[in-house]
């Protein structure tokens, strides 16, 4: 995965976390936001056990969530590096899905 910094991130920079992972889109109005900014409230109330989980965001659409535009995304709900954003081309997207699925993760 490629975060919206260029930087390249796997699994392993993931290791001793547990991962509030989201499948939205950086152009949508209503849903998307709301739910980001109940991440963020939610994360808030863990206090120093915030520290154990890593929101991640997976754009579901690559063309138009680009790493610009994900950049710009990224200030509306980043407090304290709680929210990393990821770009992923349309195949990453379903690689990763098959590999929730397969983990036993069901949508």
């Amino acid at each position: 995965m490629v975060d919206h910094r260029w930087k390249t991130v796997t699994d392993e920079d993931f290791l001793g976390k547990f991962m509030l992972v989201y499948f939205g889109y950086t152009h949508c109005s209503d849903l998307c936001p709301i739910d980001l900014q109940i991440m963020t409230q939610a994360i808030n109330l863990l206090g120093e056990q915030r520290e154990k989980l890593q929101p991640v965001f997976i754009t579901v659409d690559p063309k138009r969530g680009t790493v610009e535009v994900m950049a710009d995304y990224v200030v509306r709900f980043h407090h304290a590096r709680q929210h990393l954003f990821y770009l992923e081309s349309d195949e990453q997207v379903d690689e990763y899905i098959d590999a929730l699925h397969h983990a036993g993760l069901r949508e």
